[in-house]
């Protein structure tokens, strides 16, 4: 399979994270986090080949759409998550390659962190747990480590809604029922009200997009299950704020006061590329070597009765100063958790 063939030159190389085609114009990768462009031409007849190998293993059906996310596993054993777009009248796709290895959180944080987001959120029966950062920030990588936590100390059945899958889960001590969109369900909402009627205890949802997915993941948590989920903001202290905005006002004060009693916390994180004489140095090698070339930072806020309080009250501003008053439970501030791995 052509495909195939053009992945597996890649896949041998842990520092290329993205491919970049486009019909008739060369290839592009994304090698250590910057843009390279290869000598290799794509024509319209290979783009043809790739998209028809794409679609028939996902049994899609190809149409008119001009956009469509999808994944595709290779045959060296690697996932990838493919955009589908047009761009001036041309094909083209994004594909990023999904880390097929199992990561533990120690093995892309420090311990102390890893341990603390363990006992504060982790081994809680229900809340709300988000993991937040911009496009490519590693919130996937994290939420996986999360996932094989709970998938190797517990024996619950754990179901995912996803847009597309991107890592696919071994049953250990609990099941897992992974949902992708279109595939599996129409769309976030569909999938997100039928799911208390599949028997949950652990729900992962990959994006929280709008009003409906985000009073969903709410009313999740307020049922007795703990919630995963994302959101695009760059700091902790953001992520409640924004969590709201997403309702009109004469609806923000009954969210504010569900969030303050099902919130259990928020990663905020950030990926930074690493110099190549730090890695020479082979300062901290075991994380170093799990993210390829780029290492995670990261700001935790865990909820507590003043961070409730405030969230109840809408005062947003006081968050920061939790989040230092709060180091005794774990919470750390990015700038903090920089110079604690010495970068």
């Amino acid at each position: 399979m052509l495909f195939d063939i053009l992945l597996e030159h890649f896949e041998s190389e842990k520092s290329i994270s993205d491919i970049l085609i486009s019909e008739n114009e060369n290839l592009v990768i994304r090698n250590k986090g910057e843009i390279k462009v290869l000598e290799q031409l794509i024509d319209s007849k290979q783009v043809d080949q790739i998209i028809d190998e794409i679609c028939k293993q996902n049994t899609i059906i190809r149409d008119n759409k001009t956009e469509l996310d999808i994944w595709y596993y290779s045959g060296w054993g690697f996932t990838y998550r493919i955009n589908l777009f047009h761009k001036s009248w041309k094909r083209a796709m994004a594909i990023r390659k999904i880390t097929n290895q199992v990561l533990e959180l120690q093995d892309i944080m420090t311990e102390s962190l890893a341990k603390t987001i363990i006992s504060t959120i982790l081994n809680k029966q229900s809340g709300l747990f988000l993991v937040t950062g911009t496009a490519w920030s590693g919130k996937s990588t994290t939420l996986m480590a999360c996932l094989e936590y709970l998938n190797t100390h517990y024996a619950k059945h754990i179901i995912t809604v996803e847009d597309p899958i991107e890592f696919v889960y071994k049953n250990k001590m609990s099941v897992f029922s992974q949902r992708q969109i279109e595939r599996d369900t129409e769309s976030f909402g569909t999938g997100l009200k039928s799911l208390l009627r599949q028997n949950p205890d652990i729900v992962l949802v990959g994006e929280i997009r709008d009003p409906e997915s985000a009073e969903a993941v709410i009313n999740i948590a307020e049922t007795g299950h703990l919630v995963l989920s994302t959101l695009h903001t760059k700091a902790a202290i953001n992520t409640v704020s924004r969590l709201v905005s997403f309702f009109p006002p004469y609806y923000q004060d009954s969210i504010r006061d569900r969030l303050a009693d099902v919130f259990l916390g928020s990663l905020a994180q950030n990926l930074i590329k690493v110099p190549d004489e730090i890695i020479k140095n082979d300062l901290n090698s075991r994380i170093l070597a799990s993210n390829f070339w780029r290492v995670a930072t990261f700001e935790l806020l865990i909820n507590n009765t003043a961070v409730s309080n405030a969230i109840r009250k809408g005062d947003f501003k006081q968050i920061p100063s939790f989040i230092q008053t709060g180091k005794v439970d774990g919470m750390i501030e990015m700038w903090e958790y920089r110079k604690l791995i010495w970068l």
